[in-house]
């Protein structure tokens, strides 16, 4: 993966949402799709874990205005 500002930045991830229309991003369910993937763990506390060891450094929303078919 090639990050838009290169490879040296100060971190190490990116997440990323999608959705067809914006007036379905509140409707989003990351709990349900943390709950199947981590059937015996806490949301609760693996979400306070992890904000105490990253740092956001920005956020985006992007819209798809065009796009070309190979």
């Amino acid at each position: 993966m090639q990050f838009p500002h290169g490879l040296n930045v100060n971190y190490q991830f990116v997440t990323i949402s999608a959705v067809s229309d914006f007036s379905d991003i509140d409707k989003l369910d990351y709990l349900g799709a943390y709950n199947k993937a981590h059937k015996n763990r806490d949301f609760k506390t693996d979400v306070t874990n992890t904000l105490n060891t990253r740092t956001a450094h920005r956020a985006e929303l992007w819209e798809l205005v065009d796009y070309l078919e190979k």
